[in-house]
């Protein structure tokens, strides 16, 4: 993940496949430089933490990320499909159909990745104020959440927690407001405070978690939009137990010692 800070710009090559998504901050331009239809005259304005992913293109291409106002952030694009071969993907949802959830045979290329959650810390200078943000679920669609916290500078401002975008689309974003007073100057909030604001929005904890930093009795400050990421994992949310997968390059079959949730694929053993 890069940062583009405001009044900077920074060139970003995307190799032929590739795909870049980038989140704007309070507004950002992406213009089309080469290896694309538009290249040369095409430039997106994106607004206040919007998601877009550029690409793939059929060849190698080239875009700017020109941070206007706020700080923008741009990284490789999260994989959607948690790594598995979905043209060779059987789900037999029809024949086998239990408590634990979906079995299904899975192949891909190599081992199945081991389940993770992504996790993102939102730092402040001080002590027992860090806020760290966990995925609920396992797998790379964790890596698409982001969160980011502003300071209000209207007046008479309560602390909120604000959800836009969803998941299923990889522009979700959750944005903290810290509060201000009636001549629109910051109120403080320490850590515990956020959390509890945090935790009464079903649409907040329900998708990500927050922990405090020691005592949690620091006060929080504002804080660029973070996406979450390390999250991984081959079948979170459909290989149920018992699942199987097969690594094509070897040959070696696992098989979903977890749950549907959270897969912990063991590698079967075979006796001559």
């Amino acid at each position: 993940m890069t940062n583009v800070t405001q009044g900077n710009t920074a060139t970003v090559d995307i190799a032929v496949g590739d795909s870049i998504q980038v989140r704007a901050g309070a507004e950002t331009k992406v213009s089309y430089l080469t290896g694309t239809p538009d290249s040369g005259y095409a430039t997106r304005r994106m607004m206040d933490g919007e998601a877009v992913v550029f690409g793939p293109f059929g060849s190698a291409a080239q875009i700017s990320v020109e941070a206007v106002a706020g700080t923008s952030v741009y990284r490789a694009a999260p994989a959607q499909d948690y790594g598995v071969d979905h043209s060779s993907l059987t789900l037999n949802k029809a024949e086998i159909r239990g408590s634990q959830g979906d079995w299904c045979l899975l192949t891909g290329s190599g081992a199945p990745a081991i389940s993770a959650q992504a996790a993102a810390v939102l730092a402040s200078a001080g002590a027992n104020n860090d806020l760290t943000f966990t995925a609920v679920g396992y797998g790379a669609d964790g890596n698409s959440l982001s969160v980011k916290i502003v300071q209000a500078t209207a007046l008479s401002t309560a602390l909120g927690v604000a959800i836009t975008g969803d998941t299923d689309y990889g522009d979700w974003l959750a944005t903290i407001t810290l509060p201000s007073d009636g001549a629109g100057d910051p109120v403080a909030k320490t850590a515990n405070q956020v959390k509890t604001a945090w935790d009464a929005v079903a649409a907040a904890v329900g998708v990500v978690t927050v922990a405090v930093e020691g005592s949690g009795a620091g006060n929080v400050a504002a804080h660029v939009v973070e996406l979450l990421f390390g999250g991984t994992g081959v079948g979170p949310g459909f290989a149920g137990k018992g699942s199987k997968y097969i690594d094509l390059d070897s040959g070696d079959e696992y098989n979903n010692t977890g749950t549907l949730a959270q897969p912990a694929w063991t590698q079967l053993a075979f006796v001559a």
